[in-house]
């Protein structure tokens, strides 16, 4: 597990930066998939295979994706606000801040953990952006939609 985890001093809390993916775990055949591609031997093993060997299996895997994706459940695939709660805890962290499921999110955990999800890029509150002191504050970016 990779733990993005940073303490701002204008923010004057633990924030845990999480990609959003981490907290679909009800998604077990993706979970299984992403540690097996993030594994050092097959990490190693795209990084010295030719440039276009790595780009062929990206774009059958990104079409595996798509295909698995459309026959899925939504909810097996949503992000799961205990498993949220269950790292803030145990990273001892009083905001945890995540993107990727393109659907804005700020909710109350319970225990003092914030959890905000930010918009896809593009989305009216995409941006996360210290203000002053401990506050917070959700932009739009200046991103065209999609970019």
């Amino acid at each position: 597990m990779f733990v993005q985890f940073l303490t701002v001093d204008r923010i004057q809390m633990p924030v845990l930066f999480l990609h959003g993916d981490e907290l679909c775990t009800l998604d077990t055949d993706y979970q299984r998939l992403r540690r097996v591609v993030r594994a050092r031997p097959i990490r190693y093993l795209a990084g010295h295979l030719p440039l276009f060997v790595t780009r062929a299996v990206a774009r059958r895997m990104r079409g595996a994706s798509r295909r698995a994706v459309s026959a899925k459940d939504p909810a097996d695939m949503a992000q799961q606000p205990d498993e949220c709660r269950t790292r803030a805890v145990a990273e001892e962290a009083d905001m945890v801040v995540c993107g990727h499921a393109h659907r804005f999110r700020d909710e109350d955990l319970g225990g003092g953990v914030r959890w905000l999800v930010l918009d896809a890029f593009g989305g009216k509150r995409d941006t996360l952006e210290v203000v002053s002191g401990p506050e917070i504050a959700i932009r739009g970016s200046r991103l065209p939609s999609g970019g």
